[in-house]
């Protein structure tokens, strides 16, 4: 029991200690600039912090951008897995997607939020900008895991007489499932950030990109730190619920 105490204090003093450096190099940073506009003392930021947690335009700006992040995250996901299961079984799938995939990865992500402003508007662009990275990013992990899977126990499940429907269900998706997992919860935190980047190039009206920008044409630096730890924290916590759902859905996976 004692043992056990002593290991987890000693795992919580590292992330603390990191923290504490952090501010003390922020600290110090700002005692050198000497302007609360360029950077901010670290109390400061933190006031600003607890300030926004008050104000309703902070929680509208929360979750617009998640919506949107979601929305896409899950459009992208939802595809990948499928596509992914469908190049599996055909290879000639594979082959077509391979240079789609390799050209989304290539695009100008700012070239494309401009284009895509122009398109659609500034409310649809960042949906469409964060799956057009989330959704190859996803589908190359899916289909890698899968095709990673011990091909032994396919075999014998296909002498079993188990069909593809079976074989993805039973088979692929759950054994991939613990490499694949956690890197799929990590493009949730990417999918968000990609989303507040284009809301910032594109001023999407109501978002934190937008608030982001406001603060930043202002010069209340202190506000726009605090706002992008509280993306942060947000983004790190549903990173972390996802990746929990994942584990807890494939561990009871039939």
């Amino acid at each position: 029991m004692k043992e056990s105490l002593t290991k987890i204090l000693k795992e919580a003093v590292y992330p603390f200690a990191v923290i504490a450096f952090l501010l003390l190099v922020w600290w110090i940073a700002a005692v050198i600039s000497g302007s609360e506009f360029i950077v901010p003392r670290p109390q400061t930021a933190i006031k600003s912090f607890f300030a926004m947690l008050t104000e309703a335009k902070t929680y509208n700006a929360l979750f617009s951008t998640l919506a949107r992040s979601l929305i896409s995250y899950s459009v992208s996901f939802l595809a990948a897995l499928a596509f992914a299961v469908l190049s599996l079984f055909y290879k000639s799938a594979h082959k077509l997607l391979s240079p789609v995939v390799s050209v989304c990865r290539a695009l100008p992500t700012m070239a494309v939020v401009l284009l895509l402003i122009i398109w659609t508007g500034p409310k649809t662009a960042p949906v469409i900008v964060a799956l057009l990275v989330i959704f190859p990013t996803l589908y190359s992990l899916f289909y890698e895991s899968m095709t990673n899977v011990d091909g032994d126990v396919i075999d014998m499940a296909k002498i079993d007489g188990a069909n593809r429907l079976r074989l993805t269900v039973s088979f692929y998706i759950p054994l991939s499932a613990p490499m694949a997992s956690r890197s799929a919860a990590g493009a949730l935190s990417l999918c968000i950030k990609l989303t507040v980047a284009a809301e910032v190039l594109a001023s999407t009206a109501g978002s934190l990109g937008a608030m982001m920008q406001t603060y930043r044409i202002y010069f209340e630096t202190a506000r726009l730190m605090a706002l992008t730890t509280l993306t942060v924290i947000v983004s790190l916590l549903l990173e972390a619920l996802f990746y929990r759902l994942l584990k807890l859905s494939f561990k009871n996976w039939v």
